[in-house]
C-alpha cells in the first residue's frame, strides 16, 4: 500500500509535489514564528507608548525652559548697565 507522499507524487508529479512540500514546511515555520512575533510586536508597542510619554514630558520641560530663558532675557534687558551706557566708560564708547 503506497503512502500519501508516493500517491501524491504519482498523481501530481515530482515538481508539484515538491512545491506542496515546500509550502507545507513554510506553513509550519510560520505557525512556529507567529507567537514569538506577537510577543515582539506587543513589547514594541509598549516601548513606543513609553517613548510617547517621554516625548510629551520633554516637550513640556522645553516649553518651561523656553519661558525661563525669555524671562531672564527680559530681566537682563532691564538692567541699568544694559539699557544705558555710562558716560566715560572706555569699554562701551566707540572711540
Amino acid at each position: 500500500m503506497p503512502t500519501d507522499a508516493v500517491q501524491m507524487i504519482r498523481e501530481f508529479g515530482v515538481p508539484i509535489s515538491m512545491l506542496i512540500a515546500i509550502f507545507a514546511g513554510i506553513w509550519q515555520v510560520l505557525r512556529w514564528l507567529a507567537p514569538r512575533c506577537d510577543r515582539v510586536i506587543d513589547s514594541h508597542t509598549e516601548f513606543v507608548g513609553s517613548l510617547e510619554k517621554e516625548v510629551r514630558q520633554h516637550t513640556e520641560l522645553l516649553g518651561e525652559i523656553r519661558d525661563a530663558v525669555r524671562e531672564h532675557g527680559q530681566r537682563i534687558e532691564q538692567l541699568p548697565c544694559v539699557r544705558e551706557p555710562v558716560s566715560g566708560d572706555r569699554h562701551l564708547s566707540a572711540g
